[in-house]
This record gives C-alpha cells, sequence and structure tokens, in this order.
C-alpha cells in the first residue's frame, strides 16, 4: 500500500513485546468479582476477569526504525558524499542519518528546489523530535572531548579519521562502515594504505574498547585518536606524514591538524 502512496517519504516502524508490558503493568488490573456459574468452570475462569480501568503508559519498543520511500530515499543517496549504502530501513538511533544531518547546511542543498528540499527537512525534524536531545548531549559531551557508553558509537561515522599508534608509530585510518556494538567494544570497519612494494588500500576491523568502569570517559582514552573530536598530538612532521593512511587530501588535511 505504501509504495503506491507517493505522499508518504517515511514511515516509522515499532515493534513491541506485548506479553512483556501486560506484565510489567500487571498491577494496574483490577480483579473483577466472579460471577455466578459452575464451580469447574468458575476454576478456569480468573484470568479472564481482570480489567484494565484506563490508559496504560507507554511500552519501550523493542526496535524501531524508518524505512524510507520513494523522493526521499533518493534525495538521501544524492546527499551523500563518502560512498557507503544508506539502507532503506534505518534503525534507532539513527546514526547513518545523524552522520549526515550536516549535508542539510551543505551548499549543494542550494540547488535544490523546495518541494525536494522538503523530503530531508521534514525526516530531520522528526529527528530533532525524537531523538534531537540525545544528539545535542553527545555533541555536548564531544566538543569537551567527553564520551559516554550511550554515544561512543556516534563517534565513529564513515569518513572519520581515526588514528591509532602501532609500534609506536601512528597509524591513520578511514572509517569505512558504521560501527558494531560488541560487548564492551566497538568493531569499527577501516582501511589504510599498507605499503608492500608499492602502496595497496587494506580493509581491516578495529577494535575500540570501552577504557574505564564508569559511564563516561574522555575521547583520548579510548586509543583511538579522532582527528575531528581530539587532534593527534605528533612529535614532527615526519610523524604527521606517518599518522595518515588515507588518500593525497586527507593527508594535506590531516598533516594541518596534527601540526597545529
Amino acid at each position: 500500500y505504501l509504495e503506491d502512496c507517493d505522499h508518504f517519504q517515511f514511515v516509522v516502524l515499532m515493534t513491541y513485546d506485548c506479553i512483556a508490558h501486560n506484565d510489567l503493568i500487571r498491577k494496574d488490573f483490577l480483579r473483577m468479582p466472579m460471577p455466578n456459574m459452575d464451580q469447574n468452570i468458575a476454576a478456569q475462569a480468573p484470568p479472564f476477569f481482570f480489567v484494565l480501568q484506563h490508559d496504560s503508559k507507554a511500552a519501550k519498543a523493542e526496535r524501531e526504525a524508518i524505512k524510507l520511500y520513494h523522493n526521499l530515499r533518493e534525495n538521501v543517496y544524492w546527499l551523500q558524499k563518502e560512498n557507503v549504502t544508506v539502507s532503506e530501513s534505518l534503525e534507532y538511533p539513527y546514526l547513518q542519518l545523524y552522520c549526515r544531518k550536516a549535508l542539510l547546511s551543505d551548499p549543494i542543498c542550494d540547488h535544490l528546489d523546495s518541494v525536494r528540499r522538503g523530503y530531508p527537512d521534514a525526516l530531520y525534524n522528526y529527528l530533532d523530535c525524537r531523538v534531537g536531545s540525545e544528539y545535542a548531549e553527545a555533541e555536548n559531551l564531544f566538543a569537551r572531548g567527553l564520551v559516554n557508553r550511550k554515544h561512543w558509537a556516534k563517534l565513529f561515522c564513515p569518513g572519520e579519521v581515526l588514528v591509532t599508534f602501532e609500534s609506536g608509530q601512528p597509524v591513520a585510518y578511514i572509517c569505512e562502515a558504521f560501527p558494531e556494538q560488541l560487548e564492551g567494544a566497538l568493531q569499527v570497519r577501516c582501511w589504510t594504505w599498507e605499503f608492500d612494494g608499492k602502496f595497496f588500500r587494506m580493509t581491516t576491523d578495529l577494535y575500540i574498547h570501552w577504557p574505564s568502569e564508569t559511564e563516561v570517559a574522555a575521547v583520548i582514552d579510548l586509543r583511538a585518536d579522532l582527528l575531528s573530536v581530539s587532534p593527534v598530538s605528533c612529535q614532527s612532521k615526519n610523524s604527521a606524514k606517518l599518522a595518515v593512511g588515507a588518500t593525497t587530501t586527507d593527508l594535506i588535511d590531516c598533516q594541518e591538524i596534527l601540526e597545529s
């Protein structure tokens, strides 16, 4: 039905566990007096004589996702700069959309007509209502060089440059995909340049472990410096050159940051 309705640009799909919610609010049900009936029947009837007298509190969704349709899906593809696949179904907390929110203020959007511009605007207006405070909380932490368990996956968006130290030397990677949340760690798919007689692009998975028993930690304690959050401290220009395993443009940009 929705595929045939052009005026729908996205829908929000919420998945609930009705039985679990029923158990959670069981005390809100009022037991009704048993009517006169045969004793054998009455023994089997009690579960059906409880009533809910008012609306219950909202259940917690087990899964939440946004599915994009029609022009909005095309526009999200068109706006993205990185070669990262945008799924038709985007799951909460919508990292793919969070990482691309800045694209709406990109000069490229000035070339969109009002109708096409309205599609992503409507989507991000919904996101502002649904997760705007969460995103603001994350950005406030990042601006202070801090991160918590709730938001640390937001640091590793595709296209981000992160630097680790291997054998005492800084090596930079470009995040290639959104991180996968593991127990106490993030698995981040990245790529870098390796050398074996020639430079070649190598894809690898980095495992970023949570460094603290507390809920909040300094970004620099993640053992993976993100240039967009906390510039790496290098000893010299040569260290800066060694730090970057990216394209020529990335090399120039990162070297400027590392030398500042």
